[in-house]
């Protein structure tokens, strides 16, 4: 298992290098590791370690979590994985939405003057915050996502 994960960690670094269009010399200087390093991160005879996976990730202009492993195999998967991303956020608003109309509204008074706007305002303000504090897909996922939208 663990020849395995070596050999999938180096291929998702050269997939990434490739699709920046740069070659193993020039990621070695932008992550500040040898050439050496990074070819037998990307051969998989050597795991990187965290620190390094980091630099590598800053250096292709990534989140360092593009490297974990997602167990993602079919189209439904990454979709599934990209509605539950910002789920969360939607559930929020709607909650607000619910309190707002059936609990705060019912009260009267300066609350009843402008509807539901002050509503949206405030849910819109839970998913907007709820959206940024939830992690967004990392940008390999996406481009998978599209390719599998485009055929």
């Amino acid at each position: 298992m663990e020849d395995l994960d070596r050999r999938l960690m180096g291929k998702r670094i050269r997939d990434l290098r490739q699709r920046r269009g740069l070659t193993q010399r020039e990621l070695a200087e932008l992550s500040g590791l040898s050439e050496s390093a990074l070819r037998s991160y990307e051969l998989g005879d050597r795991f990187p370690k965290e620190r390094h996976l980091d630099r590598i990730a800053r250096a292709l202009r990534v989140r360092p979590e593009v490297f974990e492993d997602h167990d993602i195999t079919t189209v439904d998967q990454v979709i599934q994985l990209l509605a539950d991303i910002r789920l969360a956020g939607m559930i929020s608003g709607g909650v607000c939405i619910f309190v707002w109309k059936f609990l705060i509204r019912p009260l009267g008074g300066a609350w009843n003057i402008y509807e539901l706007l002050p509503a949206f305002i405030v849910s819109t303000l839970v998913i907007l915050i709820v959206s940024l504090a939830t992690k967004a897909p990392e940008e390999a996922i996406c481009k998978d996502f599209e390719s599998v939208n485009q055929k």
